[in-house]
């Protein structure tokens, strides 16, 4: 983690902290107390900012976990497609502007997070299709990423269509469903398309036919 995002998480840190003891040493209740910290915005901006610091810290935490450090055309990908990304996403939300809540920017900020696993995963793969110098080890981390992930998107899918089942269909779930939905085929081809690449790469390009 580079001293920027460790500055933030501080100060996200310290923010939260000095909005929760406000709470409990202004109020005599443990109630009143949590009542304040979920109505006051500025106790869930406060709350919402120490999240996404901590999120911003997992990502990079998974990242150097299964990826290790990421190329400079990595990094240029992302902020390509994430402002891109955004702005699409954001234009569909917009027709159930009536459900936005601290739950709707809860699940928006990840499935944004998700996404970019997945670019990383399919540009990674790409990578590694042209370069047979990786080592066992990174493909055991690659195969293991691609499976977290399959395994999130299976997750979120499952909570996102119990979620639009019980409003009628007529929920912001449902359209994080299809997007969960496209992730997790994508995960499926670029899965199925490492391992053609490495069975390929095991029989030196040679692909003997079957005759019957």
């Amino acid at each position: 983690m580079g001293f920027t995002l460790t500055r933030y998480l501080a100060v996200s840190v310290l923010a939260a902290s000095a909005v929760v003891y406000h709470a409990f040493a202004t109020r005599q209740y443990f109630y009143r107390s949590t009542i304040y910290l979920a109505s006051s915005k500025i106790a869930v901006a406060a709350m919402g900012n120490l999240a996404f610091a901590l999120a911003l810290c997992a990502h990079q935490v998974v990242i150097k976990l299964f990826l290790g450090s990421l190329r400079d055309i990595e990094q240029e990908m992302i902020r390509e497609r994430l402002s891109s990304a955004v702005m699409e996403s954001l234009l569909a939300l917009t027709i159930f502007r009536e459900e936005f809540s601290t739950f709707f920017v809860a699940m928006f900020a990840s499935l944004v997070f998700v996404k970019v696993m997945h670019w990383l995963v399919q540009d990674r793969v790409d990578y590694v299709e042209v370069t047979p110098t990786i080592s066992l080890l990174g493909h055991a981390r690659i195969v293991s990423f691609m499976a977290l992930l399959l395994a999130a998107d299976a997750a979120f899918l499952q909570y996102t269509i119990a979620g639009s089942i019980q409003s009628s269909g007529q929920s912001v779930q449902l359209l994080f469903a299809f997007e969960y939905v496209i992730l997790a085929s994508t995960i499926v081809r670029y899965g199925l398309k490492y391992g053609m690449s490495m069975a390929d790469l095991a029989m030196d390009g040679t692909w003997t036919v079957r005759r019957t």
